[in-house]
Protein backbone atom coordinates (compact mmCIF):
# COMPACT_ATOMS: atom_id res chain seq x y z
CA UNK A 1 0.00 0.00 0.00
CA UNK A 2 1.37 3.39 -1.00
CA UNK A 3 0.34 6.83 0.17
CA UNK A 4 1.87 9.65 -1.87
CA UNK A 5 5.13 10.20 -3.69
CA UNK A 6 7.79 12.66 -2.44
CA UNK A 7 7.47 14.42 -5.78
CA UNK A 8 4.23 14.60 -7.73
CA UNK A 9 3.57 13.71 -10.40
CA UNK A 10 6.05 10.86 -9.94
CA UNK A 11 8.96 10.56 -12.32
CA UNK A 12 8.94 6.76 -12.04
CA UNK A 13 5.54 5.30 -13.03
CA UNK A 14 6.31 1.60 -12.66
CA UNK A 15 4.06 1.31 -9.61
CA UNK A 16 1.09 3.01 -11.21
CA UNK A 17 1.43 0.88 -14.33
CA UNK A 18 1.55 -2.39 -12.38
CA UNK A 19 -1.59 -4.54 -12.43
CA UNK A 20 -0.95 -5.39 -8.77
CA UNK A 21 -1.20 -1.75 -7.70
CA UNK A 22 -4.53 -0.03 -7.05
CA UNK A 23 -4.25 3.66 -7.84
CA UNK A 24 -6.56 6.20 -6.20
CA UNK A 25 -6.70 10.00 -6.52
CA UNK A 26 -4.49 12.03 -4.22
CA UNK A 27 -6.61 13.36 -1.36
CA UNK A 28 -4.76 16.64 -1.32
CA UNK A 29 -4.54 16.72 2.47
CA UNK A 30 -1.65 19.14 2.55
CA UNK A 31 -2.91 21.14 5.55
CA UNK A 32 -3.32 20.09 9.16
CA UNK A 33 -7.05 20.79 9.02
CA UNK A 34 -7.49 18.64 5.93
CA UNK A 35 -5.52 15.77 7.45
CA UNK A 36 -7.68 15.89 10.60
CA UNK A 37 -10.88 15.88 8.55
CA UNK A 38 -9.68 12.92 6.49
CA UNK A 39 -8.73 10.98 9.64
CA UNK A 40 -12.10 11.68 11.27
CA UNK A 41 -13.97 10.64 8.12
CA UNK A 42 -11.98 7.40 7.86
CA UNK A 43 -12.70 6.60 11.51
CA UNK A 44 -16.41 7.27 11.02
CA UNK A 45 -16.50 4.97 7.98
CA UNK A 46 -15.01 2.16 10.09
CA UNK A 47 -17.49 2.79 12.92
CA UNK A 48 -20.42 2.73 10.49
CA UNK A 49 -19.20 -0.53 8.96
CA UNK A 50 -18.89 -2.19 12.37
CA UNK A 51 -22.42 -1.06 13.26
CA UNK A 52 -23.77 -2.53 10.03
CA UNK A 53 -24.58 0.83 8.45
CA UNK A 54 -22.81 -0.02 5.22
CA UNK A 55 -19.28 0.37 3.90
CA UNK A 56 -18.31 3.48 1.97
CA UNK A 57 -15.35 4.05 -0.34
CA UNK A 58 -13.87 0.57 0.15
CA UNK A 59 -11.17 -0.76 -2.16
CA UNK A 60 -11.05 -4.38 -1.02
CA UNK A 61 -14.64 -5.23 -0.13
CA UNK A 62 -18.20 -4.39 -1.12
CA UNK A 63 -19.06 -0.71 -0.90
CA UNK A 64 -22.64 -0.01 0.09
CA UNK A 65 -24.15 3.44 0.05
CA UNK A 66 -26.43 4.07 3.00
CA UNK A 67 -27.66 1.57 5.54
CA UNK A 68 -28.08 -2.09 4.68
CA UNK A 69 -31.83 -2.92 4.77
CA UNK A 70 -32.72 -4.73 8.02
CA UNK A 71 -34.10 -7.73 6.13
CA UNK A 72 -30.77 -8.14 4.29
CA UNK A 73 -28.95 -7.97 7.62
CA UNK A 74 -31.18 -10.75 8.97
CA UNK A 75 -30.54 -12.86 5.88
CA UNK A 76 -26.80 -12.32 6.40
CA UNK A 77 -27.12 -13.87 9.85
CA UNK A 78 -29.33 -16.68 8.54
CA UNK A 79 -26.90 -17.43 5.70
CA UNK A 80 -23.93 -17.50 8.09
CA UNK A 81 -25.70 -20.03 10.32
CA UNK A 82 -26.77 -22.12 7.34
CA UNK A 83 -23.16 -22.09 6.14
CA UNK A 84 -21.96 -23.31 9.54
CA UNK A 85 -24.55 -26.10 9.58
CA UNK A 86 -23.99 -27.14 5.97
CA UNK A 87 -20.23 -27.19 6.43
CA UNK A 88 -20.64 -29.53 9.39
CA UNK A 89 -23.03 -32.07 7.86
CA UNK A 90 -21.45 -32.04 4.38
CA UNK A 91 -18.44 -34.22 5.13
CA UNK A 92 -15.57 -34.42 2.67
CA UNK A 93 -13.75 -32.08 0.33
CA UNK A 94 -15.98 -29.35 -1.10
CA UNK A 95 -16.25 -29.60 -4.89
CA UNK A 96 -19.19 -27.35 -5.72
CA UNK A 97 -21.35 -24.78 -3.93
CA UNK A 98 -24.64 -23.46 -5.29
CA UNK A 99 -26.87 -20.93 -3.59
CA UNK A 100 -30.28 -19.71 -4.64
CA UNK A 101 -32.32 -16.69 -3.65
CA UNK A 102 -36.07 -16.98 -4.12
CA UNK A 103 -38.84 -14.45 -3.74
CA UNK A 104 -38.42 -10.88 -2.56
CA UNK A 105 -34.87 -11.33 -1.26
CA UNK A 106 -33.77 -12.16 -4.82
CA UNK A 107 -34.54 -8.58 -5.85
CA UNK A 108 -32.20 -7.04 -3.29
CA UNK A 109 -28.44 -6.49 -3.12
CA UNK A 110 -27.48 -9.85 -1.63
CA UNK A 111 -23.71 -9.84 -2.04
CA UNK A 112 -23.24 -9.46 1.75
CA UNK A 113 -25.54 -12.45 2.26
CA UNK A 114 -23.44 -14.64 -0.04
CA UNK A 115 -20.25 -13.60 1.73
CA UNK A 116 -21.83 -14.26 5.14
CA UNK A 117 -22.71 -17.77 4.00
CA UNK A 118 -19.12 -18.33 2.85
CA UNK A 119 -17.85 -17.20 6.25
CA UNK A 120 -20.05 -19.73 8.02
CA UNK A 121 -19.17 -22.50 5.59
CA UNK A 122 -15.39 -22.06 5.75
CA UNK A 123 -14.66 -20.68 9.23
CA UNK A 124 -13.99 -24.09 10.80
CA UNK A 125 -11.14 -24.62 8.31
CA UNK A 126 -9.24 -21.53 9.50
CA UNK A 127 -7.85 -20.42 12.84
CA UNK A 128 -8.03 -16.73 11.94
CA UNK A 129 -11.42 -14.98 11.85
CA UNK A 130 -12.98 -14.76 8.41
CA UNK A 131 -14.69 -11.61 7.24
CA UNK A 132 -16.16 -10.09 4.09
CA UNK A 133 -12.73 -8.87 3.01
CA UNK A 134 -10.73 -12.09 3.19
CA UNK A 135 -13.29 -14.87 2.73
CA UNK A 136 -13.51 -14.52 -1.05
CA UNK A 137 -9.75 -14.70 -1.48
CA UNK A 138 -9.39 -17.66 0.88
CA UNK A 139 -12.21 -19.53 -0.86
CA UNK A 140 -10.48 -19.10 -4.22
CA UNK A 141 -7.22 -20.34 -2.74
CA UNK A 142 -9.05 -23.55 -1.80
CA UNK A 143 -10.53 -23.83 -5.27
CA UNK A 144 -14.05 -23.10 -4.03
CA UNK A 145 -16.37 -20.97 -6.13
CA UNK A 146 -19.96 -20.16 -5.23
CA UNK A 147 -22.53 -20.16 -8.01
CA UNK A 148 -25.47 -17.87 -7.35
CA UNK A 149 -28.93 -17.90 -8.93
CA UNK A 150 -31.99 -15.77 -8.28
CA UNK A 151 -35.68 -16.42 -8.78
CA UNK A 152 -37.67 -13.36 -7.70
CA UNK A 153 -40.89 -14.75 -9.18
CA UNK A 154 -41.00 -17.88 -7.02
CA UNK A 155 -44.57 -18.48 -5.85
CA UNK A 156 -44.04 -21.32 -3.38
CA UNK A 157 -42.36 -19.09 -0.79
CA UNK A 158 -42.30 -15.36 -0.02
CA UNK A 159 -38.51 -15.37 0.30
CA UNK A 160 -35.82 -17.95 0.99
CA UNK A 161 -32.09 -18.66 0.89
CA UNK A 162 -30.93 -22.13 -0.16
CA UNK A 163 -27.44 -23.63 -0.25
CA UNK A 164 -26.37 -26.86 -1.95
CA UNK A 165 -22.92 -28.23 -1.09
CA UNK A 166 -21.41 -31.03 -3.14
CA UNK A 167 -18.38 -32.83 -1.71
CA UNK A 168 -16.43 -35.88 -2.78
CA UNK A 169 -18.54 -37.90 -0.31
CA UNK A 170 -22.05 -36.45 -0.17
CA UNK A 171 -24.44 -33.71 -1.27
CA UNK A 172 -26.31 -31.60 1.27
CA UNK A 173 -28.96 -28.90 0.81
CA UNK A 174 -30.18 -26.49 3.48
CA UNK A 175 -32.90 -23.89 2.99
CA UNK A 176 -33.92 -21.09 5.32
CA UNK A 177 -36.17 -18.08 5.50
CA UNK A 178 -36.84 -15.05 7.68
CA UNK A 179 -40.34 -14.96 9.13
CA UNK A 180 -41.91 -11.66 10.12
CA UNK A 181 -38.73 -9.80 9.03
CA UNK A 182 -36.83 -10.88 12.16
CA UNK A 183 -37.27 -14.59 12.96
CA UNK A 184 -34.65 -16.90 11.46
CA UNK A 185 -35.86 -20.31 10.39
CA UNK A 186 -34.38 -23.36 8.72
CA UNK A 187 -37.25 -24.85 6.73
CA UNK A 188 -35.72 -27.69 4.74
CA UNK A 189 -32.72 -30.03 4.93
CA UNK A 190 -32.04 -32.51 2.13
CA UNK A 191 -35.66 -32.35 0.90
CA UNK A 192 -36.98 -33.02 4.41
CA UNK A 193 -39.55 -30.41 5.45
CA UNK A 194 -38.35 -29.42 8.91
CA UNK A 195 -38.63 -26.13 10.77
CA UNK A 196 -36.30 -24.99 13.54
CA UNK A 197 -34.87 -21.74 14.82
CA UNK A 198 -31.08 -21.97 14.30
CA UNK A 199 -30.13 -20.42 17.62
CA UNK A 200 -27.05 -21.83 19.30
CA UNK A 201 -25.60 -25.22 18.30
CA UNK A 202 -27.80 -27.21 15.92
CA UNK A 203 -27.86 -31.00 16.04
CA UNK A 204 -29.10 -32.88 12.95
CA UNK A 205 -29.82 -36.61 13.03
CA UNK A 206 -30.70 -38.65 9.94
CA UNK A 207 -32.36 -41.90 11.01
CA UNK A 208 -34.69 -44.72 10.02
CA UNK A 209 -38.33 -43.72 10.44
CA UNK A 210 -38.96 -45.68 13.64
CA UNK A 211 -40.45 -44.74 17.03
CA UNK A 212 -38.22 -43.79 19.95
CA UNK A 213 -35.65 -41.48 18.35
CA UNK A 214 -37.06 -38.25 19.77
CA UNK A 215 -37.26 -39.74 23.25
CA UNK A 216 -33.73 -41.13 23.08
CA UNK A 217 -32.28 -37.79 21.98
CA UNK A 218 -34.18 -35.93 24.68
CA UNK A 219 -33.02 -38.38 27.33
CA UNK A 220 -29.38 -38.17 26.24
CA UNK A 221 -29.42 -34.38 26.22
CA UNK A 222 -31.15 -34.23 29.59
CA UNK A 223 -28.64 -36.63 31.14
CA UNK A 224 -25.83 -34.28 30.16
CA UNK A 225 -27.71 -31.14 31.25
CA UNK A 226 -28.20 -29.92 27.68
CA UNK A 227 -31.45 -28.07 27.07
CA UNK A 228 -33.31 -28.41 23.76
CA UNK A 229 -34.42 -24.95 22.62
CA UNK A 230 -36.31 -25.81 19.44
CA UNK A 231 -37.03 -29.07 17.64
CA UNK A 232 -38.16 -30.02 14.16
CA UNK A 233 -38.88 -33.42 12.64
CA UNK A 234 -39.51 -34.54 9.09
CA UNK A 235 -39.99 -37.81 7.29
CA UNK A 236 -39.98 -39.47 3.90
CA UNK A 237 -42.52 -42.19 4.57
CA UNK A 238 -42.04 -43.97 1.25
CA UNK A 239 -38.31 -44.36 1.96
CA UNK A 240 -38.80 -45.01 5.69
CA UNK A 241 -36.32 -42.23 6.45
CA UNK A 242 -36.63 -39.38 8.92
CA UNK A 243 -34.75 -36.38 10.22
CA UNK A 244 -34.57 -34.80 13.65
CA UNK A 245 -33.11 -31.30 14.00
CA UNK A 246 -32.75 -29.56 17.36
CA UNK A 247 -31.14 -26.34 18.53
CA UNK A 248 -29.40 -26.59 21.89
CA UNK A 249 -28.38 -24.16 24.62
CA UNK A 250 -24.80 -25.45 24.58
CA UNK A 251 -22.62 -27.52 22.29
CA UNK A 252 -22.51 -31.25 23.06
CA UNK A 253 -19.05 -32.68 23.56
CA UNK A 254 -17.63 -35.60 21.60
CA UNK A 255 -18.88 -38.09 24.18
CA UNK A 256 -22.48 -36.94 23.84
CA UNK A 257 -22.29 -37.02 20.05
CA UNK A 258 -20.89 -40.55 20.16
CA UNK A 259 -23.69 -41.60 22.50
CA UNK A 260 -26.28 -40.18 20.11
CA UNK A 261 -24.65 -41.97 17.18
Amino acid sequence: ALDVYPKEPPENTRFTESENCLVTPHLGASTTEAQVDVAVEAAQIIIDAIKGKGVRNALNTLSTLGAVPPIVTRYCELARRIGTLAGTIALGHIKDVQIQYRGTIAEMAVEPVTLSFAIGLLQRHFEMPLNMVNVGVLAKERGISIDETRNPKAKDVAASFSAKIVTDKITRTVTGSVFGETQLRIIEIDDFDVEISPQGPVLVIFNDDKPGVIGAVGTACGKHNINICTMGVGQKAAQEKAILAVSLDKEPDAGVVEELN
